[in-house]
């Protein structure tokens, strides 16, 4: 038996729950082949560096979206059993779901646009350097050490 503030929406989180899942996968299963299975953005597809960014980075990005929104759900739907007006609002929660995703591909794909080295395609022996070793990240599933890696670049 679902709690009852759950039968309001009749959902039991499936958009925030297939979020979080997908960038588990991601994250376990990184693409190291630019437009392969990955977080795809624009800006990512542009280069090896920028595509290995997008993977290291989109995949915490779209689990803290799922997160928030799996709480912004129960915090809606517990509020709307004692304000009427919250009703309203909450039959258009599948919409504020959808928006939170697109921006949260919005925000990757702005966070991989702004990501230039002052190497990036200029030193293309340091480019290769870097792709290499984010990707040895990747194969030996060193996904702290590749967010960490990625993030720590400047």
């Amino acid at each position: 038996m679902l709690p009852s503030f759950l039968h309001l929406t009749d959902r039991v989180f499936i958009a925030e729950i297939v979020i979080i899942f997908s960038a588990l996968y991601l994250e376990r299963n990184i693409c190291t082949k630019v437009g392969g299975d990955g977080i795809s953005v624009p800006s990512g597809r542009k280069n090896m560096v920028k595509w290995m960014y997008a993977q290291a980075i989109g995949p915490k990005i779209m689990i803290k979206t799922g997160i928030s929104v799996i709480i912004l759900t129960v915090l809606f739907d517990v509020c709307a059993l004692h304000f009427k007006a919250l009703q309203n609002i909450v039959s258009f929660m599948p919409w504020i779901v959808l928006l939170y995703i697109l921006g949260s591909l919005f925000v990757i794909d702005n966070k991989v646009a702004a990501f230039s080295p002052e190497w990036l395609s200029k030193d293309k022996e340091k480019e290769k350097n870097w792709v290499d070793t984010a990707a040895e990240f990747a194969r030996k599933r060193q996904y702290k050490e590749l967010y960490e890696f990625a993030t720590s670049t400047k």
